[in-house]
């Protein structure tokens, strides 16, 4: 007897099989896309930048409670699961003796700051040691920002935790500890009336900050000083690559630092009045083109104009507008510049 063959299935048959099979595996696919975009957009912002959230932990760390709470809570409609705001309303509530109400901020904010988000481990740390003591939930928060990557900002709050308990052995070892970590002098900060913005970066003795703000020579130069510092100064090449990788991921083509030649032509000076020994200068500068350029500033990208002979991190020669000629506005403009400050 013969053997029956299979019938073959038709394009339409083959096609009813397949279809449901690809639209699910399409299906799972986009679920799972959308769970973990979903998970990856809930997770809390803290690194995204946020001026009230910025003045908040400013006012803290200067002990301005009222206004920090105030801040803090003006900055939660915006980013209403940022670890960052309930750490540091509870401690501003804390640390002007309000402890149950600190308390309670740390419950509320275990249910807005999901389980698997960032910051939701350290708030409930936090909530478990402050329920017993204050101290070890202020301790945690410092400890927090650390883990956050806010180095700086721990710093500032743990020399105001040492203010505020007269000395308390906890934090001052966790301050010590932090300095060395740091690699600052403790003793430098802790004794003046500095006030350092908590997402300062540190170098040797000294805190610096970049501003991505288009601004004369001169109004940087008060801007500086209006904050505690002043323009930054380069006098060794250690910290020229520290400024170097400082700018590096910042968005102004140049920056100005603290250096002029205003009073005497061709006599270049720091305006700290530290030597102007060490120069980093760019082919063919200083040259005050247009008998003008008395202010110094550092390329973020290669003078274009320059060609190959210029290159990142050279130094120039600019006017107090960063303006050389109409045909270069591109590149040299007060849309152009920023600058940075230097507290030591």
């Amino acid at each position: 007897m013969a053997k029956k063959e299979k019938p073959e299935l038709s394009n339409s048959k083959l096609a009813l099989v397949w279809i449901p099979i690809i639209t699910a595996l399409i299906g799972a696919a986009a679920t799972i896309l959308v769970v973990f975009l979903t998970g990856w957009l809930e997770k809390p912002k803290i690194f995204w930048p946020n001026p009230l959230l910025d003045q908040a932990e400013l006012n803290l760390i200067e002990g301005n409670y009222p206004e920090a709470i105030k801040n803090f809570g003006e900055a939660t409609p915006l980013e209403p699961d940022n670890p960052r705001i309930t750490l540091g309303t509870y401690a501003a509530l804390e640390l002007s003796g309000r402890h149950e109400e600190a308390v309670q901020i740390l419950q509320e904010g275990t249910k807005q700051v999901k389980k698997r988000a960032t910051g939701g481990k350290e708030i409930r740390a936090v909530l478990t040691a402050a329920e017993s003591s204050p101290e070890e939930g202020l301790e945690i928060v410092a400890a927090s920002y650390k883990a956050f990557g806010f180095k700086n900002l721990a710093y500032k709050f743990l020399q105001l935790c040492v203010k505020e308990f007269e000395g308390a052995k906890r934090f001052k070892r966790a301050l010590e500890d932090l300095a060395e970590e740091l690699n600052f002098n403790v003793q430098a900060f802790t004794t003046s009336n500095i006030q350092v913005p908590p997402d300062a970066v540190y170098f040797n003795d000294s805190a610096y900050k970049v501003y991505d703000l288009g601004m004369t020579w001169h109004d940087a130069k008060r801007n500086c000083e209006e904050l505690g510092g002043h323009l930054a100064t380069i006098t060794s090449q250690e910290e020229q690559n520290f400024i170097e990788g400082l700018i590096v991921n910042h968005s102004k083509n140049i920056y100005w630092l603290g250096g002029t030649d205003e009073a005497h032509e061709g006599q270049w000076e720091w305006i700290t009045g530290e030597p102007f020994d060490y120069t980093n200068w760019d082919y063919n500068e200083p040259n005050n083109a247009n008998e003008n350029e008395h202010y110094l500033q550092i390329y973020r990208k290669a003078n274009p104009y320059w060609a190959e002979l210029s290159s990142t991190g050279k130094w120039n020669d600019l006017s107090y507008n960063a303006y050389v000629r109409e045909s270069e506005v591109d590149y040299f403009s007060l849309d152009t510049v920023g600058f940075i400050c230097e507290w030591s």
